[in-house]
């Protein structure tokens, strides 16, 4: 029986095909790596109610608001994506009350950002009920911010399906009706898909 011997040049352009393989490999997982995007990050800049302040002389950032039952929030959005651009489509923002009852619910228009930016939006709700705030008055108060998104990212020129988010948010407002303790207040993710 003869053995079969492979030549030098045949067995050469194998390793080589090997070789080429193997790096190409290795790069596609780099770039795939890279590529993965990061959840935008969504953070409670100051919260205000106006018609729990009852005190005279207010001299807050808020001057000019009519005493209702509207709820002012500012929310900064972060993207920390390099190279990787978030579509947002309308965003839904619900408060909830102590033990969860709603106090009110406010849609943002979907908006574009770029990579590595951030941005401030300022959300006005109004409360579901006005009876809610009575009683409310001089108290300290624990709420439940929910915040509802679909984002799509854009990776170079291509964009990416619909990544459904569920961030929420405890916030405590003082008897003044202004955000107690730390600010920026981070929201964190319930849900992606």
């Amino acid at each position: 029986m003869k053995s079969r011997r492979i030549s030098k040049p045949s067995l050469a352009i194998c390793w080589w095909s090997f070789q080429v393989a193997l790096v190409l490999g290795m790069i596609a997982v780099v770039i795939w790596l890279s590529l993965i995007p990061k959840k935008p990050k969504f953070t409670i800049v100051d919260l205000y109610i106006p018609t729990l302040n009852t005190s005279t002389g207010n001299s807050s950032n808020y001057e000019g608001i009519i005493q209702n039952t509207s709820l002012i929030l500012i929310l900064q959005v972060s993207n920390p994506n390099k190279g990787i651009a978030v579509f947002y489509s309308d965003m839904n923002i619900s408060l909830f009350h102590r033990g969860g009852d709603s106090i009110g619910k406010q849609a943002v228009p979907g908006f574009y950002q770029g990579h590595k930016s951030s941005l401030s939006c300022n959300v006005t709700t109004g409360a579901d009920q006005k009876q809610l705030w009575r009683g409310d008055a001089g108290r300290v108060l624990d709420l439940r911010m929910r915040l509802e998104a679909a984002v799509r990212f854009k990776i170079i020129w291509w964009k990416t399906r619909h990544h459904r988010m569920d961030f929420e948010a405890f916030v405590v407002v003082d008897p003044r009706g202004k955000m107690q303790g730390q600010r920026n207040t981070r929201l964190i993710q319930k849900f992606i898909n």
